[in-house]
């Protein structure tokens, strides 16, 4: 098992909800049985498996806001390379964080009652810093 802290707060420079992403990479997806009670009893809500079970996610939340989210993915799968190249990219380029704070701002505004949306509107940003990080870092 392996433990990273992904997501915007995990990028220096640049501002951010107060949500603090952890990506968990685990062996299999049956480990999630084993320590689903021990979250649920630290505030953890199962919240869902989307990807092609490529992601499991549990949210914590204090006094009705959001302040965690849980990202138990295969380690070494494409999930988990995806979560530490784009964060370890943007922290090598400063300019290119830069660039998604100022995506991210626009679009919260934007969005600011429709997650899907301010999420689907962030996925070709992400897929060309993947692109460029996977041709630098790989």
């Amino acid at each position: 098992m392996k433990i990273e802290h992904i997501g915007s707060t995990s990028i220096i420079g640049i501002k951010s909800k107060p949500i603090i992403d952890i990506a968990v990479g685990i062996n299999s997806f049956s480990v999630i049985e084993e320590i689903k009670d021990i979250l649920e009893r630290n505030n953890f809500k199962y919240s869902k498996i989307k990807l092609k079970n490529t992601v499991v996610d549990f949210i914590c939340e204090q006094d009705g806001k959001r302040t965690h989210n849980i990202h138990f993915v295969i380690y070494d799968d494409i999930r988990w390379k995806e979560f530490i190249l784009f964060r370890d990219y943007l922290n090598r380029y400063s300019d290119v964080a830069k660039e998604y704070e100022r995506l991210k701002i626009d679009l919260s505004n934007k969005y600011s009652n429709d997650a899907h949306k301010y999420t689907q509107n962030k996925a070709e940003f992400i897929a060309n810093v993947l692109k460029d990080a996977e041709k630098e870092f790989e």
